[in-house]
Parts: C-alpha cells; structure tokens; sequence
C-alpha cells in the first residue's frame, strides 16, 4: 500500500524569492518531526528504509511523507457464504500519542472509482479473486484517560478505512462445483442405469464406493482454500450433500442387489403391489409344452404278452425313467430363466425409477446451493 500523510509545520516556512525561487526542498525523514500516526493491528513491513526516505516540504510550511508498504491485514472472515461471500476490511490510522486538541487527523475523499484502489502500479488490471465493491472513510471521537493524569478524560480521533470486497466465484465453481456435480451425476448413472440383463450390480457398487473417495478428496481441497472456522461454507454444504447422495445410492445399490439374491435363492415371485407400484406389467409365463414318452413298456407288454423279451422290456423301462427325469430338469431350467427374467425386469424399471428420481433432486440441490 502506498499512502502518504501531509501537515503544516509554521516553523518551515520561507519567502522562495530570498533563496532563488525555491519553493519546495527534499530532506531526509528523521530531520523533521513526523505524527506517530500508526496502523492500528496490522503487520507492515516498509519497503524503503526510514533513512532512505524522504520528506517533501513546501514554503508555505506544508510537509508530505510518502510511505509505501506491504501491509499483513486481519480481516474477520465469514464464510457462511463462500463462494459468494463479501468481505470487510478495516484499516485503522490512529495517533498515538496525541489527542484531538493536538493533532487533528483528516482523510482526504475516497476515490470515485473503487477499482483505483487495488493496485498503485499497475491500476489496469483486475484482481483474479475479488472484486472491490466500496471504500469508505470514517472518523472515529472516542474518550480515552490519559495515564498519571489523575483520571483525566480526552478526546482522541483515528480514521478507519472500510474497504469491501466481494469474492469472484469462478474457479471455486469451475474447479471444484462443478467438477463435483458431474461425479455425482456420472456415480447415480453408473448405478442405476439398467445396461446389465443378468442382473450383476458388483460393479455398480465398486463405482459407488469409488465416487465416494473421489468427492471425500474435493472435500479435503474446500477445506484447505477456507480459513478455520466454527460454520460450514455453502460450498462445503454442497460437497457433503453430494458426498450423501452417492453414498445413499451405493446403499441402495447394496439393499437392491441383497434383496435381487434373496428373491431368487428363495424362488419368490414378484409381488404384485410392486408391479403395480412401478405400473410394470410383466410378461406372464407361457404354457410350455410338457414332454411325456409314449406308453412304451405298455406296447411292450402288449405285443410281447408271452414274456419273450423280459430284457428288452426292461432297458425301455430304464428308457422312460431317464426321460422323465431330463423333462423334468428341463422344466426345472425353464421355471428358473422364467424367474430370473421377471426379476430382472421389475429391477430395471425399479432402477429407472430411482436414476429419474435422484437425477432431478440433485439438478435441483446443485441449483439452489451453487448456482
């Protein structure tokens, strides 16, 4: 910051005509009296030395100091709002050891334009994060007792400069919203999306608990670019809603894939309110042909009554039974595909549900806590 402080010293006054038309002089800053005029609770660091400084005193008796520095400010910082936060910074300019009957403090106008504030060498451009929105002066009276005076009550005047800020949001969003969402958007997709006929959700769930590590490490980045504070940030709210939103799908994922191995191990059926629910009609079972062997060992018997061929009769017996029992696993086969299916298809439409349903939340949770 470069500021500078001018006063009237009557004793360095002179007639320019009596010293060859000199009307101002450059003196070294330790030769003349300076104001103890201090930067309240603020680290400075000058970037001249003090006996590299100069005064710039005029003959009329006005003197001007010229005092770049880099400043450390302490600003309080609420961040309930972040990324769309504003700011306040006070900078206070207070004598110390003078009271208003002696020093009387006086801040010139502020600048008409905000902008000209942010940078004393290069003013054309634009700080990246904030934006300046006003800059205020106010001079403060207060009543201070003098010390070893008995109680003696004074008036003492500082000037406070207030200069507010508001936050640009972009990168917050760009780098870290933004990037957030599209995660959160990919995991519910990835999850619910019915790309898979045989029902397998192993991978849905690896995916899940992947988005879930992926969005704990941006959490991790929010944490780092705010300041510590007792109160959550609104990007923070946004990343733990997400971080609640993948994590409720893998849940679901895991109850949907417990329930879809339970059904099909105890051969339960689709209920029928569930079908309802989802207004998913199955198809329905058709009546599949029953294989059944002719009445061989009957012919048999018929044909060969006078018990000629009892070693044929036999082997066609065991013929029969073999057949019966190939129909019959063969049935069993068909009634499982037929059940593996119908599940499968009410938990797709159950998955469709939930993509459509979770999808539109969390466009509207992003909108209202981001946009």
């Amino acid at each position: 910051m470069d500021y500078g402080q001018t006063w009237k010293d009557e004793h360095l006054q002179w007639d320019p005509a009596d010293f060859g038309g000199v009307d101002h002089i450059r003196v070294p800053e330790e030769l003349v009296w300076i104001p103890d005029v201090l930067l309240y609770s603020i680290a400075n660091r000058p970037m001249f030395p003090n006996n590299k400084r100069r005064a710039v005193i005029a003959s009329d008796g006005n003197v001007s100091i010229y005092s770049p520095q880099i400043l450390t400010l302490n600003c309080q910082m609420k961040v309930e709002n972040f990324p769309y936060d504003n700011q306040k910074c006070v900078i206070q300019f207070v004598p110390w050891t003078y009271t208003k009957a002696q020093v009387m403090v006086k801040a010139d106008p502020p600048p008409k334009d905000v902008g000209q504030i942010y940078d004393g060498v290069n003013n054309d451009q634009e700080h990246p994060e904030w934006k300046f929105i006003s800059f205020k002066v106010f001079e403060i009276i207060s009543n201070v007792t003098l010390p070893n005076s008995g109680g003696q009550i004074v008036e003492s005047i500082n000037l406070s400069f207030e200069v507010e800020m508001s936050r640009r949001p972009t990168y917050y969003i760009c780098v870290l919203a933004l990037p957030t969402f599209v995660i959160t958007s990919l995991c519910v997709l990835g999850i619910f999306a019915p790309f898979s006929s045989t029902g397998d959700r192993h991978e849905k769930v690896s995916l899940g608990l992947t988005t879930l590590l992926a969005i704990a490490v941006i959490l991790n980045i929010v944490s780092d670019q705010m300041p510590k504070s007792t109160k959550l940030p609104r990007l923070g709210y946004y990343v733990l809603a997400e971080l609640f939103v993948c994590m409720l799908t893998t849940i679901v994922a895991v109850m949907i894939m417990f329930l879809h191995q339970r059904a099909l191990s105890k051969h339960w059926l689709p209920p029928l309110w569930l079908q309802r629910l989802l207004c998913c009609k199955l198809t329905m079972r058709k009546n599949l042909p029953r294989h059944s062997s002719p009445a061989i060992c009957d012919h048999i018997a018929e044909k060969h009554s006078n018990g000629e061929n009892t070693r044929l009769l036999k082997a066609f017996a065991d013929y029969e039974r073999s057949l019966k029992a190939v129909n019959t696993w063969i049935e069993l086969l068909q009634d499982e595909k037929y059940l593996v299916e119908q599940w499968n298809e009410l938990l797709n439409a159950i998955d469709m549900l939930l993509l459509i349903v979770v999808q539109i939340f969390n466009i509207i949770m992003s909108a209202f806590l981001i946009l």
